[in-house]
């Protein structure tokens, strides 16, 4: 997703919904790790990878298999990653769950 994202970018609506507030910034420096915030008082963005993932499925890409007591998803990542950014290109907003503005 990450290396999708890199290529095409995040819609600003996204962007700022995922920013994170100047007082979490404080307490959890980007330097200690990645924080994931949403705001208590808003809907949640739509899971994009939720979505990704299920049309790899419905396209017959993905393989599920067991690691230990885990399920993996295997899949051909660079067909992944070109769905995401085709998305992204597309219909950014609605990937997340948003009207575009």
């Amino acid at each position: 997703m990450h290396m999708a994202e890199a290529q095409v970018g995040l819609p600003p609506g996204v962007v700022e919904r995922s920013r994170l507030p100047e007082w979490m910034q404080q307490r959890y420096p980007s330097s200690d790790g990645y924080v994931q915030w949403e705001d208590p008082g808003q809907r949640p963005l739509a899971d994009a990878w939720a979505k990704v993932a299920a049309e790899a499925d419905r396209r017959g890409w993905v393989r599920k298999g067991t690691f230990g007591a885990a399920t993996a998803l295997l899949f051909p990542a660079r067909a992944m990653v070109g769905l995401y950014a085709d998305w992204l290109r597309t219909d950014p907003y609605g990937l997340f769950g948003l009207t575009a503005p």
